[in-house]
């Protein structure tokens, strides 16, 4: 199978943030694949990597980060998704209204 990287775009901790081809990823691996991802939830992305489509705003990367690396956080410690979905969202909004505290939750992942 063809990869779907097109360049790696960054690294928090141990995880690495690659950009890849949203397109052949929904077309060749998983139809649900939007917007980002992490492997607690999509099994076909490596262990300590998030994928973020290439087409992504550069400035809306931080928070898509933010909200993947938090959500696979809280799921590796035990929630089951929805739940980690939800309160990833509340995060990331946060994050949004505040982009200074991006670090703060990024220091805890």
């Amino acid at each position: 199978m063809d990869k779907p990287y097109v360049k790696e775009i960054g690294k928090v901790k141990k995880f690495n943030i690659f950009s890849v081809d949203g397109k052949f990823v929904r077309n060749e691996i998983d139809d649900s694949f939007h917007l980002a991802g992490h492997s607690l939830y999509y099994n076909f992305i490596p262990e300590h990597e998030v994928w973020v489509e290439a087409t992504t705003d550069k400035e809306e990367i931080k928070f898509l980060v933010v909200h993947e690396l938090f959500e696979r956080y809280l799921m590796s410690n035990g929630l089951d998704y929805d739940i980690a979905h939800n309160l990833a969202n509340i995060v990331e909004a946060a994050c949004r209204k505040h982009p200074e505290r991006t670090k703060d939750v990024l220091s805890i992942v």
